[in-house]
């Protein structure tokens, strides 16, 4: 009985989570989205300042609910390592390059440095890798002002097979007391109330980036000493990657800068009129024509009065009335086409693990989380519509106007 009791409780936090993400995400995606595609509109200047604290407030607010959300993973043991190809020297540069501008506000200088040893290509999570790093660089960034922040990878033995990392990123913040030291991998856990006020987050981005270099089979170490900067290390054993590996990771990450999208259909599924208006100008210089749907029994009307192949690439949202995301998708793979394998994409403000599983899980291709990645989702598309175009047919579609969306 205690056993049902605490897997009916399990269950019960699993799908609250899933409602509150979902409740908040959705508001999120118009605001966030609305705000930076307003922060590119150049005759909007003198607004500037106050689009960019909502992109900044709703940013911090997206941020909080991820790490609850993956504490809560964590927690129930759903975090997956997904070992792959990966570019230890690439990673450092991508981290830098992302939190460069940040480093700048705060008059910091960012300094990344790769030990020349380490192998070109290695087998490892290159997102939690990723994760890890940004964690605890933003923080350097937060916690320093007018300094230096360092991130470092060292080689610590190296043989045919595998090849020990060391990952450092170090400060010249304000630094932890030896107390706080004991507790700094505490969830929720900051170092005093005046400034969990002052420097803003949930106080689980250590606690998660520990659990993750765990997850890894690695260590965390830290030390900090009070007004002199903090240093964090992680280490890492690595299995080096084989020649047919490297391969197969240049040939990824040559594709999606080579792929035109002009000329290519899209359809876009969607109940809420203001998110699909968003995506229609975040693709707006693609080249894509796409045709729009508030619901699923919509998106398979338009998609079975079209010609076979008519439609390169489906944006499908989940919940949405009359007919969902999922029986859609369904549908249309059920269909006696020959395009019934179009590719379909998940857009959806359900964005645990179970979200994207189930997406999966009824035939869809992909999965983008609102608020939406702008460079993800175009990415994305691209990925997904990367086929020749012998087999597209350019039909005319009963739903076409004479003027193209996009």
């Amino acid at each position: 009985m205690t056993k049902d009791k605490a897997l009916s409780a399990s269950k019960a936090k699993s799908e609250f989570l899933s409602r509150v993400s979902h409740e908040l995400r959705t508001p999120l995606n118009a605001i966030l989205s609305m705000a930076k595609l307003g922060l590119g509109d150049q005759k909007i200047d003198n607004s500037t300042k106050r689009f960019e604290r909502i992109v900044t407030s709703s940013t911090h607010l997206l941020n909080i609910i991820n790490d609850v959300l993956e504490m809560s993973r964590m927690e129930s043991g759903k975090i997956e390592i997904r070992y792959a190809s990966m570019d230890i020297h690439g990673v450092i540069n991508e981290c830098v390059s992302m939190l460069a501008l940040r480093a700048q506000e705060n008059g910091n200088e960012l300094l990344p440095r790769v030990d020349a040893a380490i192998p070109a290509c290695v087998i490892g999570d290159e997102f939690r890798i990723k994760q890890i790093l940004i964690n605890l660089l933003s923080n350097s960034c937060k916690f320093t002002e007018n300094g230096t922040i360092r991130v470092e990878a060292d080689c610590l033995g190296k043989n045919e097979r595998g090849c020990t990392v060391r990952f450092t990123v170090v400060d010249t913040g304000i630094g932890m007391t030896e107390a706080f030291l004991k507790k700094v991998f505490t969830p929720f856990e900051q170092e005093d109330s005046f400034l969990s006020r002052r420097y803003e987050g949930s106080g689980l981005g250590l606690s998660i980036s520990h659990n993750l270099v765990a997850l890894m089979d690695g260590t965390m170490e830290v030390a900090s000493e009070p007004g002199k900067g903090s240093c964090f290390e992680f280490t890492i054993v690595f299995e080096i990657a084989s020649g047919e590996e490297m391969e197969v990771q240049d040939h990824e990450s040559a594709n999606d800068d080579d792929i035109s999208l002009s000329g290519m259909r899209l359809l876009l599924v969607d109940d809420i009129e203001i998110n699909r208006a968003i995506v229609i100008e975040v693709l707006s210089d693609s080249g894509l024509k796409i045709d729009e749907a508030s619901d699923g029994e919509e998106a398979l009307r338009k998609y079975m009065d079209s010609p076979p192949g008519y439609y390169d690439c489906i944006l499908m949202d989940v919940q949405m009335p009359n007919m969902d995301g999922y029986m859609a998708t369904e549908e249309i793979r059920k269909a006696q086409r020959e395009d019934k394998d179009v590719p379909i994409i998940a857009m959806t403000a359900n964005a645990l693990k179970e979200d994207v599983d189930r997406a999966l899980e009824c035939g869809m291709n992909g999965h983008l989380a609102k608020p939406i990645d702008f460079n993800l989702c175009i990415n994305t598309v691209k990925k997904h519509c990367a086929r020749s175009p012998d087999n597209r047919r350019n039909d005319a579609n009963p739903h076409d106007s004479e003027e193209d969306r996009v």
